[in-house]
């Protein structure tokens, strides 16, 4: 999200924190447009085709995978591979364990007592709930040590990024690993530029050049909105050829590769302009505090939408109202919760990943 959590706010880079505030938002969002109009929407599946849900879902989570790749890629010539090893456990693989934890006990309060024949049986169920919790910390996770393994041991070889991203398409997408290999891409990007910095490029760009990058970039995304299709989402259909329509298949993973990255231009260059005719808007508070809480945001909004927030509202159809009180209430709590664990040293290492 998903960067360590650190509590002196005013030495973070503020707006990497904005991208990352926009891009959370639109996570929670377009979470809410999927489970916070009830149960019977959720279960039609009519949120898949709503403007406003392609519109985020083909670009927010590749847009959190570049800001993560590009801090981490800033950091990592500080640290050894066994350094990096550890950061990411417990950055990453705590927070997952711990969330994961939550979420099966809530699962087994609400539908009813585990039944198991053995303590394998009740250990095989509790590993599942850590493998399918938190997708995205998981890529995280596989993404920065695949990059850590090339940047350190291969001279950040854009040969083997290249071999990796083929590896893909020949291997099976189960545990998560679809969802991975969808992001992998632009977690590496800032690796595989080299010395091309992301950041600093969109910010020397002149305002006129950064205009331009804006509309075609706005357009071409608008385009590839209208004609977006259901099985263009990686929830439906992966990534691998196996047992697929190679061309079919290969066709679904160029568009939604190529709508992420386009999205991802719009999205930068767009918030470049508007901090340059409103400064101030880098120093908002709020934005500051979403940008920074991410990864809590994102594990306990899971948590609210899975359990909670289809019950909230009993309707079957898409309500922009439902969507709206949902997603700032839920953005609120999380928040607030979020601060409140990262008080606590334990718990701030547990659930969020700090080292303090």
């Amino acid at each position: 999200m998903m960067m360590e959590e650190r509590k002196n706010v005013k030495q973070r880079d503020a707006f990497v924190d904005l991208l990352k505030a926009f891009a959370i938002t639109l996570v929670v969002l377009g979470h809410s447009i999927q489970f916070g109009n009830g149960q019977a929407y959720l279960s039609s599946g009519d949120f898949l085709s709503h403007p406003l849900f392609i519109v985020i879902y083909g670009f927010h989570m590749p847009l959190f995978m570049v800001i993560s790749g590009y801090l981490f890629k800033m950091g990592i010539d500080r640290k050894t591979f066994g350094q990096l090893l550890v950061s990411r456990f417990y950055s990453l693989l705590l927070p997952i364990v711990v969330w994961g934890g939550i979420g099966f006990l809530i699962r087994t309060a609400m539908y009813g007592s585990v039944e198991v024949m053995s303590v394998m049986g009740l250990l095989r169920k509790i590993i599942g709930s850590f493998a399918h919790s938190l997708w995205f910390l998981w890529a995280l996770f596989y993404c920065s040590i695949a990059a850590s393994v090339v940047y350190k041991f291969l001279k950040n070889s854009r040969v083997a990024y290249l071999v990796l991203a083929g590896g893909m398409f020949v291997t099976p997408d189960g545990m998560n690993l679809g969802s991975c290999k969808y992001v992998f891409p632009f977690f590496v990007l800032p690796f595989f530029l080299g010395d091309l910095n992301l950041r600093n490029w969109f910010s020397q760009r002149s305002t006129r050049h950064l205009t331009w990058v804006a509309i075609v970039s706005l357009i071409a995304y608008g385009i590839i909105c209208v004609y977006w299709r259901n099985d263009f989402y990686i929830y439906t259909t992966g990534v691998t050829f196996l047992g697929k329509n190679i061309k079919e298949q290969a066709l679904i993973d160029f568009v939604r590769w190529v709508a992420g990255f386009v999205g991802i231009f719009c999205v930068v260059a767009s918030l470049q302009l508007l901090v340059r005719f409103f400064p101030r808007v880098m120093n908002n508070a709020v934005a500051r505090e979403l940008g920074a809480r991410s990864l809590g945001i994102y594990a306990i909004t899971g948590l609210i939408f899975s359990y909670l927030a289809p019950y909230l509202v009993i309707t079957d159809y898409f309500s922009l109202v439902n969507v709206l009180w949902i997603s700032i209430l839920s953005l609120f709590v999380s928040t607030i919760l979020t601060i409140c664990i990262s008080k606590n040293k334990l718990l701030n290492t547990l659930m969020l990943g700090a080292r303090t």
